[in-house]
This record gives C-alpha cells, sequence and structure tokens, in this order.
C-alpha cells in the first residue's frame, strides 16, 4: 500500500473544494453584486468635483473586501454542512484520510478561492480606476 503525503491529501481535497465552489451560484452572485458597486463607483465619481478618483477608490476597495467577505462567510459556513447533507464525507473518510487533511483541504480550497477573486476584482477595479482618470502611484 502506497503511503501518500499529508499535504498531497490536502491539495487533492482542496482542488475537489476549489472546483466546488466555482460551480456554486452564490459566488456568481457575490461577484455580479461587486462588479455592480464598481459601477456605482464610477456613475458616484461623475456626481462629484473635487476629487472623482478617491470615490472610485472608496467604492472599489469596499466592494473588493465586502467580496471577498460574503464568499468567505457564504461558502464557508455552508462547505462542511453539504458534505454531510450529501453524504461525501463518508465516502472520503473511508479513503486514508485523517479528518484533519479533510478539513484543512476544504479550508485550503476556500482560500485559493477567496485568492481569485480577490485578483479578479482588483484587476477589474484598477481597470475601473484608470478609466475615471486616477492614478497608481508608490505612497
Amino acid at each position: 500500500m502506497k503511503k501518500t503525503s499529508y499535504l498531497t491529501v490536502m491539495g487533492a481535497v482542496g482542488r475537489v473544494t476549489f472546483f466546488e465552489i466555482i460551480r456554486d451560484k452564490v459566488l456568481y452572485n457575490v461577484l455580479v453584486c461587486a462588479v455592480l458597486l464598481f459601477g456605482v463607483g464610477f456613475l458616484a465619481s461623475r456626481l462629484t468635483f473635487i476629487q472623482p478618483e478617491r470615490v472610485v477608490l472608496d467604492f472599489g476597495l469596499a466592494s473588493v473586501a465586502i467580496s471577498c467577505a460574503m464568499i468567505g462567510i457564504f461558502t464557508g459556513a455552508t462547505l462542511m454542512g453539504k458534505e454531510f447533507e450529501r453524504r461525501t464525507i463518508y465516502v472520503a473518510l473511508s479513503r486514508p484520510i485523517s479528518k484533519s487533511q479533510f478539513v484543512f483541504g476544504k479550508f485550503f480550497g476556500l482560500n485559493v478561492v477567496i485568492l481569485v477573486n480577490w485578483v479578479l476584482l482588483s484587476v477589474s477595479f484598477i481597470a475601473v480606476l484608470l478609466a475615471t482618470g486616477g492614478e497608481i502611484t508608490k505612497s
């Protein structure tokens, strides 16, 4: 019997969790809400006279942070519950996987989804910021 490493098993569980969350409709609803907040920030920047890029900056940073938090809360809260509901946890734990490997793998997969969400929203936020005339400078 071949012995697998701790990180290999966690990576496999994390990869399955990543694709499971990507197929979830909650993720897309949160992303649509974040993009709508970018649009609201862009429109609100047209209503101000002093610093329109500051309005876009505030709306953009808030939408990225809120989106990542909502994904973490909504998908993370139901992650283990879905496993018990569909009874897939019994199949997974019947393999030579420890409970800690399974839980940490789920955690790793959720964090990768949040990281991908953060990168995508940050790139779109920077595009909206540059479209309004804002600058990206070192402070």
